[in-house]
């Protein structure tokens, strides 16, 4: 929700500078999400649905995507066509907190895992290389996108749904308050398609 209402605030600034990309952090995790991803119950507060650290990570990596998707449909069907929306991942990287603890999940994660400066490669690239088009999700080439150098990656089923994705972002406009890039706009530019 906050990189919903920092991109409308910044919108206009956006729209008056040449080339601007508005990126967006995902991450591999977006795959496993177990369906948690519920639009009208993104606090975790429904019955059944206790909070859960390691499960809420991966939905808000799924909910940056179809925010981006989203995001980069409307910009496209609006007269904001020149602001692009990119979406991207640093595949495993070793950037956690360690503690003085080794476990054997940790020293696999190692073995795993690319240095930090390796894996913001994907950022960089998102930010900065002329190939990149508005929707496109970047990310490390190597097996399941863990490491490697940068390009077009693959996501998940859920965050191409596109009613997935329409009704995250309007209900993040009643969250927030903030809303951008009405819904309007997309009357006859696109249908609510759902794929699960």
């Amino acid at each position: 929700m906050g990189a919903f209402a920092l991109t409308a605030q910044l919108l206009p600034l956006l729209e008056r500078t040449p080339n601007s990309r508005v990126v967006n952090v995902s991450s591999v995790s977006h795959f496993y999400t177990f369906g948690m991803l519920d639009p009208t119950d993104l606090s975790f507060k429904e019955p059944g649905r206790n909070y859960d650290t390691f499960l809420s990570h991966n939905v808000s990596k799924l909910a940056a995507l179809l925010f981006t998707y989203e995001l980069s449909r409307r910009l496209k069907a609006s007269s904001r066509g020149s602001v692009m929306a990119v979406a991207c991942h640093p595949g495993l990287t070793t950037t956690h907190t360690k503690d003085s603890s080794v476990s054997v999940k940790s020293r696999l994660y190692e073995m795993l895992a690319t240095d930090s400066a390796t894996g913001s490669l994907s950022l960089i690239y998102a930010c900065v290389d002329s190939s990149v088009k508005s929707g496109s999700y970047i990310g490390p080439g190597g097996w399941f996108g863990a490491r490697g150098m940068p390009g077009k990656a693959t996501s998940s089923l859920r965050s191409n749904s596109r009613d997935l994705q329409h009704r995250l972002w309007d209900e993040t406009e009643k969250l927030t308050g903030v809303a951008f890039l009405s819904h309007q706009v997309l009357r006859g530019n696109s249908k609510r398609t759902s794929s699960k």
